[in-house]
């Protein structure tokens, strides 16, 4: 069953609030799905860093 949208936004909220907590320090959580701009995307992919990969 797939989460509502509500559900998938407090979920990536939640993801946010957590990694700023744990890192100490502000973070960018961007889905690269969602990034049109081809200068910025060919940013974040060159700076990104997973943050986990599965196997």
């Amino acid at each position: 069953m797939t989460p509502k949208a509500p559900d998938l936004a407090e979920r990536f909220l939640q993801l946010y609030r957590d990694l700023s907590r744990i890192l100490g320090r502000q973070i960018d959580l961007v889905s690269l799905h969602g990034v049109r701009n081809p200068h910025f995307r060919a940013e974040l992919e060159s700076t990104r860093l997973p943050i986990y990969a599965a196997a």
